[in-house]
């Protein structure tokens, strides 16, 4: 998974994946979630995912 940190990486990561893979994209916008990032809790939201389950 993307876990360095750089969550607008993790964000474009997962942006290309959700063609392929949507399950693997939504784990990375939930832990982008969980870094903070607005924009990663709406993707993994639209997604299927709750961001209240996210733990920071």
């Amino acid at each position: 998974m993307c876990t360095k940190g750089n969550g607008a990486a993790c964000l474009k990561l997962a942006d290309q994946l959700q063609r392929s893979d949507k399950a693997r994209a939504r784990e990375i916008y939930g832990s982008t979630c969980s870094q903070g990032l607005v924009e990663g809790c709406d993707k993994f939201k639209k997604l299927g995912g709750d961001p209240a389950t996210v733990k920071p």
